[in-house]
């Protein structure tokens, strides 16, 4: 079972959240939509501390990841 959930908050940048979700989904789809929570704060912009706090009160596992929306995921080469 996942028990980290990935957390990004966007703000009027649809192509960076496109292009993160995607590598998301192509990499580690197990997290994927369960485990992956979006704050489009485009409409209110209450501001980055405010949207993380909220998104980390929305996670319902032990462990939260919180990214930019830019970060980009991909395989793990060895």
């Amino acid at each position: 079972m996942v028990k980290t959930t990935i957390l990004f908050q966007t703000f009027k940048r649809p192509e960076a959240c496109a292009r993160l979700l995607e590598s998301i989904i192509k990499h580690y789809p197990e997290y994927y939509p369960d485990f992956v929570i979006v704050n489009d704060d485009s409409e209110h912009d209450r501001g980055i501390s405010w949207g993380r706090n909220f998104l980390v009160s929305q996670a319902q596992t032990p462990y939260v990841l919180i990214i930019d929306d830019d970060a980009i995921f991909t395989s793990i080469q060895t």
